[in-house]
């Protein structure tokens, strides 16, 4: 007995090595050996390989393919690099897209690549956002979950797996003061505080409502100063091509920049153009005392949009949204708003309750002019 336990923890401490399913092809075979390496910063649980001790893929004995096959079949790091990043790097229109999924699916394959699709369970999920919660906090984590439910999604679609074990994990609430409103005040010490290029974007940012991305890559074929409007060819989205009418502040900006093919040019760039300008950023941030991100002026622009006036269908539109439920997403009113907001409905039930008590009091007053008129009529006769 004792030497029995004894075995059955050496097991657990030095599992054996990872069982690779039969028929897949050598390149995979060895990214599933590179993915058990990044199975030792996961759980003694979950970094156990499958065959040593029970995954909780066995539990569900019912799994099968899409074919009813019950072969292991590919392993999800396998299936990561050879299915999903061609796909994803030939389908997204941005390439930003496809660096975040690159970022989660490296992460996703330290912990569950070693596993075949097909036993990759809601537990493990579960087992996962506990995993990778202490790195990076909420928000990592669900962006983590967006992606292996995109990545499995997939699988799906090409015949791999049956269900997404994703589907119904819920999603970890992230902390709601992420994003920031400028007040014209902090806007113009960021401003001032900024290089000449950040400036530029800033200017831009917070006159069209354009994304980072969008301004960095404008061409000076889409600038047109004479109908005074930016055409963006492409984006992050289908709705990401619009022409935005341009402000003053805009206009003068763009009015400078048009020299050459791009508007914000780069030697340095393998684009031809600026493609980041995070650390002019934080800079600039360091030298005003302030602390927001650059992604926040879009927030501030949509914000300000609404607070003039303007009806959502049309910001929507303006900031390249597929639906007004994004839109909304961007629009946080100010204290200083919200009060003018509570004024303004006072005054407004102040009048009101003015014109409600007027009319009563006319009504009094005539009909008992009526009346005495009546009476001196009669006595006439």
């Amino acid at each position: 007995m004792y030497l029995a336990g004894v075995a059955s923890s050496l097991t657990i401490i030095f599992p054996r090595p990872v069982r690779i399913p039969v028929g897949l092809p050598a390149y995979a075979a060895n990214a599933s050996k590179q993915a058990g390496i990044g199975q030792e910063r996961g759980s003694a649980y979950m970094a156990t390989p499958r065959g040593s001790y029970p995954s909780p893929g066995r539990m569900e004995s019912e799994r099968r393919t899409a074919s009813g096959s019950q072969k292991p079949g590919p392993l999800f790091s396998w299936f990561v690099e050879q299915e999903f990043s061609p796909w994803s790097a030939q389908t997204h229109r941005s390439p930003n897209t496809h660096k975040r999924y690159a970022v989660s699916a490296k992460s996703l394959v330290g912990f569950c690549g070693s596993f075949p699709l097909m036993d990759l369970t809601p537990g493990m999920v579960e087992r996962y956002k506990l995993w990778r919660l202490g790195p990076c906090g909420p928000t990592g984590v669900n962006r983590d979950l967006a992606t292996l439910r995109f990545i499995l999604n997939l699988a799906i679609r090409l015949g791999y797996i049956k269900d997404n074990p994703v589907t119904g994990v819920k999603m970890l609430a992230e902390p709601q003061d992420r994003m920031h409103v400028l007040s014209h005040n902090e806007e113009s010490t960021y401003l001032q505080a900024a290089s000449r290029t950040l400036h530029d974007v800033g200017v831009l940012i917070l006159g069209t409502g354009m994304r980072p991305a969008e301004v960095l890559s404008l061409k000076t074929e889409d600038i047109h100063l004479t109908e005074r409007y930016a055409l963006v060819p492409r984006g992050k989205t289908r709705a990401a091509r619009r022409t935005l009418p341009l402000t003053e502040n805009a206009l003068r900006v763009l009015s400078r920049r048009i020299r050459g093919e791009w508007c914000f040019p780069s030697r340095r760039s393998e684009t031809g153009h600026v493609v980041n300008v995070r650390k002019l950023h934080q800079q600039a941030c360091r030298n005003a005392g302030l602390k927001f991100r650059l992604y926040d002026l879009r927030h501030t622009y949509g914000s300000r949009a609404v607070m003039a006036g303007v009806d959502l269908p049309t910001l929507k539109e303006l900031m390249g949204h597929e639906s007004i439920s994004t839109t909304m997403q961007y629009v946080h009113p100010t204290p200083e708003h919200k009060l003018r907001a509570v004024l303004r409905l006072e005054t407004y039930n102040a009048a009101e309750r003015k014109l409600a008590v007027r009319p009563r009091a006319a009504g009094v007053y005539n009909a008992r002019t009526a009346i005495g008129s009546r009476k001196k009529a009669r006595s006439q006769y």
